[in-house]
């Protein structure tokens, strides 16, 4: 099972859409995102924002575009205040940390993801690609999810 398809059996096994994840977006919509941010996003970010806009899981909160707002920019624009380079594209605010896309280190239409702190200078790298990170993030909310049936 390619990565993609475990994305797609997660989502649809455990989220809800309305409640988890909203609307796909349009291509349109990604590139009016990518000029507003001055980047290029990866091909399965863009996969992903096509397929499910913003949100995902109970839990993890996927920055990505809504209806009648886009997150990822908004989130981004204002990490960029408290100095967060304009290669990194956030995609999860976790409070503390952010995980962003690092745009800066595009190989074959994909780049990794890095955590970064506001009080850290220096990123830590997390994942290879999107995927990796959506997989990881996900199973992490759907062990949390068993665990409690099991109580």
């Amino acid at each position: 099972m390619s990565k993609q398809e475990m994305i797609v059996q997660m989502m649809r096994d455990y989220a809800v859409k309305g409640e988890d994840y909203f609307d796909p977006m349009p291509e349109s919509k990604l590139k009016e995102a990518e000029a507003l941010l001055e980047v290029n996003f990866p091909d399965s970010y863009k996969w992903y924002i096509q397929n499910y806009g913003h949100g995902g899981l109970e839990g993890v909160e996927i920055l990505g575009i809504a209806q009648i707002a886009m997150p990822v920019v908004e989130t981004t624009i204002d990490y960029r205040q408290y100095g967060l380079p304009q290669q990194y594209i956030v995609i999860e605010d976790c409070g503390e940390y952010v995980y962003c896309l690092d745009t800066s280190r595009m190989e074959n239409e994909e780049c990794p993801i890095i955590n970064w702190a506001i009080w850290e200078p220096i990123p830590i790298d997390e994942f290879d690609d999107f995927y990796s990170f959506l997989i990881d993030r996900f199973q992490g909310t759907i062990d949390n999810m068993d665990d409690d049936d099991e109580l």
